[in-house]
């Protein structure tokens, strides 16, 4: 019987520990959350260690990061872990699953409309199929993005070719270009792969490399037999290349035998996404509906998440802050700056400005005008990273990678 209250003590007492020992929790509007106060959190798989990890720091719970071995490669990668001896009962691990509903991009929208999740963090903006859906429930979304990622091109890191121009890369997706010879590489047959047609990724390499061109027959890798088997596959095939996010490549995976190549002469870094040289680049966003409670908990974490706070969230997760992209990409000799205030774009210069646009960062054009003021309001609803392209009267052109919110 002493046995047994000393072994009631101790499981006691480690509990007591684990609790004690939790980080402080980050802040919500000056408040402390609790997992009942947690909204629902919906996203694709791919958003989910970044989910995880704002719970983790709104809850104050501890988690570490952990490196695991998939099988047969050798190669291993990282996610977040929530140390589940924080959580007591059953039922409160439970709650915290529920509160991070993993699901295709396409479904969380789908469940947001319908009032089945509160708030959802994907890699892309709703689609147009999506908008009419919800057009048609009478909804309307709020959504921003909170973080930068990219496309990488990745080979094996055994392959000599460390560029590819956007041509080639459309060349080898379309069949046109089939060794690697071709492309100053070895003499080698090029196994190109797809990603399911489902995922935002294929989504942007479609839109932002392929351009409209089709893909020729080509290997589509099974996303279900592991999270990442696009690296996977790479790092055993020395004649392989594929598409991934700069998110998986640069912090989740341990690159080991892939290596991302540059595009047109750029190579594939953070300096060059921030600074909009690098072609690639793409947003993550949050969304929530527009009738949302504005002093709900979800509407709360839904405008953190772009505050100094949220942004440092962000940062930690491997995703790249908003709040490190405002570097000019400036391509004119004219003396001008590109600002934007009051959600209007100012234009500051000596000689005359006549035309305006504003491409997202997929390269579609949201909005121009040609120019009678140096000051020109842009729609209300055109938040985020955006190129500003301003062309003068001497035939000049400047362009600014310009943050709206």
């Amino acid at each position: 019987m002493k046995k047994i209250y000393i072994f009631i003590l101790l499981t006691l007492l480690c509990s007591s520990i684990c609790r004690a020992d939790n980080p402080p929790k980050v802040l919500l509007d000056g408040e402390e959350l609790t997992l009942n106060d947690m909204p629902i959190i919906e996203g694709p798989f791919s958003t989910y260690y970044f989910r995880s990890l704002i719970a983790a720091k709104l809850l104050g719970l501890d988690y570490y990061y952990y490196t695991f071995p998939p099988v047969g490669s050798g190669q291993g990668y990282k996610r977040i872990v929530i140390n589940r001896s924080n959580i007591i009962t059953q039922e409160e691990q439970s709650l915290l699953d529920k509160r991070l509903l993993c699901g295709p991009t396409h479904y969380s929208f789908l469940d947001l409309i319908d009032n089945k999740s509160d708030l959802i963090i994907t890699q892309r903006c709703i689609s147009d199929e999506e908008k009419a859906y919800a057009e048609e429930q009478g909804v309307t979304l709020l959504e921003k993005p909170i973080a930068i990622d990219a496309l990488a091109i990745i080979v094996n890191k055994s392959n000599p070719v460390n560029n590819l121009s956007v041509g080639e890369i459309q060349g080898i997706y379309t069949g046109n270009i089939t060794n690697w010879s071709m492309v100053d590489g070895n003499d080698a047959n090029i196994n190109a792969y797809l990603l399911p047609s489902y995922l935002e990724i294929t989504e942007h390499f479609n839109t932002m490399v392929m351009d409209g061109h089709a893909t020729c027959s080509l290997t589509e890798l099974d996303e279900s037999t592991t999270m990442l088997p696009e690296h996977f596959m790479i790092i055993n095939d020395q004649s392989g290349i594929v598409y991934t996010p700069y998110y998986y490549y640069n912090f989740l995976f341990n690159r080991g035998k892939a290596k991302a190549v540059g595009v047109d002469g750029v190579p594939m870094t953070r300096e060059n996404i921030l600074n909009g040289t690098y072609p690639y680049v793409t947003n993550v966003y949050a969304a929530v509906r527009s009738d949302i409670d504005k002093s709900s908990v979800a509407y709360k974490i839904y405008e953190f998440l772009t505050t100094y706070e949220g942004q440092k969230i962000v940062d930690e997760s491997g995703y790249i802050p908003l709040t490190a992209s405002t570097d000019i990409r400036n391509v004119s000799k004219v003396n001008a700056e590109i600002e934007f205030r009051n959600h209007a774009i100012s234009i500051i210069s000596d000689e005359p400005a006549q035309r305006l646009e504003i491409t997202d960062m997929q390269g579609r054009t949201a909005f121009h005008e040609n120019v009678n003021s140096n000051n020109i309001s842009v729609p209300s609803d055109m938040r985020g990273l955006y190129f500003v392209s301003v062309w003068f009267a001497n035939g000049e052109k400047l362009a600014k990678k310009v943050m709206m919110y």
